[in-house]
């Protein structure tokens, strides 16, 4: 800084800015396949999708499989739970509904 207070920029490197350009490639990626339908190829030892035509890891593919199989066994007790307590919440109602059908019936004969 010089004496009457304006900083002289002899010493001072400019830095250019770098130009950036950004590009958006539109891909026609196929969406993520699950490989529902499976051929095995026991010559080759191999697994393929049938959708998408990929090689599938064996293991992968069992371990995918085994967690589709739990996932929809639990779906399942889950569904028969709900299924008991709605029977049990359609008795009730049923009961309820007889003992008030009784019970309009009795007014309605009961002389005021």
């Amino acid at each position: 800084m010089s004496d009457d207070g304006v900083i002289k920029l002899d010493n001072v490197i400019p830095f250019q800015q770098p130009t950036i350009t950004l590009s958006i490639k539109a891909t026609s990626q196929k969406p993520l396949c699950r490989h529902n339908k499976v051929e095995l190829d026991s010559d080759f030892r191999m697994i393929r999708c049938k959708q998408c035509g990929g090689q599938i890891e064996p293991f992968d593919w069992i371990k995918q499989y085994a967690n589709r199989e739990r996932n929809l066994k639990w779906e399942f007790e889950n569904l028969q739970e709900k299924q008991k307590r709605l029977t049990a919440s359609i008795k009730e109602l049923n009961a309820e509904e007889k003992r008030l059908r009784a019970r309009v019936s009795r007014l309605k004969r009961k002389p005021e």
